[in-house]
């Protein structure tokens, strides 16, 4: 939701034409993170559709498939297939699950080699599977154009945009995240339009999707256009001062990767903290940690992460090189949206670092448009600081192989650390020597940012004003401008 409604996408859309939003989320709460009124909303409970999709159980295996299929080989997609299965057996799989997951394998491989078998599936999914209440909503709002943030792989997407193909209407999907067209399957349903990051993305879609070339339209990244407008405003001294931290130091962050893919972020933290005041690292430096906006996740009323927040709390209050920054959710009832001017305050978090620590995050494309050193974490912990019930799809090593961060680990613009000293190590040198892998960050720029650096949000939004213009299949009254529907989904 955050990459339509917080970039210039959304007011380049308004210039032209009457935006509705389709969503499974609390209406009012989405308005808090809006910075306009003259939107209108249609709701549909997440509660019906997640009943919809459990009634079927052929529909969750067809899922499944889509899930670890694509149209090559990669890493990812067997990634998936081998967490499913380690799962089932530390869950104690029994004979029948086995067969299952037996069959299910064999249909994988065979929708993996023929393009017939992955189209047909598509059209049987959209047959069988397209809910009525999607079909009346989407007939109340009456769109020309839907525009989705996924090819129908993220809850419940494919829906509605089956749902959209049934009434005739168009479909453009703006794809979301980097790793998007490799970590999340096949489509779920038929694509008229994709808006892509890079030229990279879009051989992808090409590739492994199916999507032919020229529904793909390479437009950069929306969310990153305040990396390259005016500095002007910043001020190293004013920001330091402002966030507690101390302008005669040097700064390394580390951004944490979210809480339920990885529990160790806290014994990171204690261990370059422990660096700072043992003398492995220098004494003008100091930590501001980034927490990952999930941390912030709310169950039932309760956050479920409160214990882990409390540990920061802690480690804070025992190392004096520690600074926590928690990110500014916008909404009370949307716990992964945050605060639009967050984008403005990691802008100059990313001007003001001497070092970036991550965990195989988009923050390795971010740091490379500053230049930063990058270090990426590729180990776990003895054992979580806090209660977690760890399981097989959290390994660390398996992020690590799938192809979006083979790409970065490829490009030479990042020191990969296997364990807390060498994570010190390359901090260290880092710190000696900014300029090392300088040349491999700047293949993750030439590679990773696409075209329109600044003005990508209002590129897309015109895209797509003029694909819906061209779409356009019933007569409109004089005057009266084209309906862009955006459903909403989940970050």
């Amino acid at each position: 939701m955050r990459y339509l409604l917080q970039t210039d996408i959304l007011p380049t859309l308004l210039e032209d034409a009457h935006v509705s939003i389709l969503t499974q989320e609390d209406p009012a709460s989405i308005q808090q993170v809006c910075d306009t009124t003259d939107i209108e909303f249609c709701e549909i409970s997440t509660d019906r559709s997640a009943a919809y999709f459990q009634s079927s159980r052929i529909q969750r295996y067809l899922a499944f498939i889509r899930l670890c299929t694509l149209g090559k080989a990669i890493s990812t997609a067997e990634i998936w297939w081998e967490r499913a299965r380690a799962d089932a057996r530390i869950n104690g799989a029994g004979f029948r699950t086995t067969l299952i997951h037996g069959i299910l394998r064999c249909f994988i491989r065979i929708a993996r080699r023929s393009r017939t078998v992955r189209r047909s599936m598509l059209a049987l999914e959209a047959r069988q599977y397209t809910p009525t209440f999607h079909v009346d909503a989407l007939k109340r709002l009456n769109p020309d154009l839907v525009v989705t943030t996924s090819l129908g792989t993220f809850d419940y997407d494919q829906y509605v945009m089956r749902a959209a193909h049934k009434l005739g209407i168009p479909v453009a999907a703006v794809i979301l995240s980097w790793d998007n067209t490799t970590t999340r399957g096949y489509p779920g349903a038929a694509i008229d339009h994709v808006i892509a990051w890079t030229e990279t993305m879009k051989r992808e879609l090409i590739d492994l999707h199916d999507i032919s070339e020229e529904k793909v339209f390479v437009g950069g990244i929306a969310h990153f256009d305040k990396y390259y407008q005016s500095a002007s405003a910043y001020d190293r001294t004013d920001f330091f001062r402002k966030n507690n931290l101390d302008p005669n130091k040097r700064l390394i962050v580390f951004a944490t990767k979210s809480p339920n893919a990885y529990p160790y972020n806290p014994n990171i933290v204690e261990a370059l903290a422990d660096a700072c005041e043992d003398g492995r690292l220098p004494e003008d430096v100091q930590i501001l940690v980034r927490v990952h906006p999930l941390h912030f996740k709310f169950k039932q009323g309760e956050p479920v992460y409160a214990e882990l927040l409390d540990l920061y709390r802690t480690l804070d209050e025992r190392h004096d090189c520690l600074c926590f920054n928690m990110p500014k959710i916008g909404s009370d009832k949307i716990d992964y949206v945050m605060e639009k001017n967050e984008i403005g305050f990691l802008s100059d978090l990313l001007r003001s670092a001497d070092v970036l620590v991550n965990i195989f995050s988009t923050l390795n494309i971010e740091g490379a448009i500053f230049d930063i050193p990058l270090v990426n974490i590729c180990f776990e912990g003895e054992r979580p600081m806090y209660d977690f019930t760890k399981k097989s799809r959290f390994g660390i090593s398996s992020d690590f192989r799938e192809d979006h961060n083979q790409r970065i680990a490829r490009s030479g613009g990042t020191q990969i650390v296997y364990n807390q000293q060498d994570m010190v190590t390359a901090v260290d040198n880092y710190l000696l020597n900014q300029k090392q892998d300088r040349s491999g960050r700047e293949k993750i720029r030439q590679s990773e940012t696409g075209p329109n650096g600044g003005n990508a949000g209002i590129m897309i939004g015109h895209d797509l004003i003029a694909f819906a213009q061209n779409s356009v299949s019933k007569v409109r009254l004089p005057g009266q401008p084209p309906i862009a529907a955006e459903r909403i989904a989940r970050q």
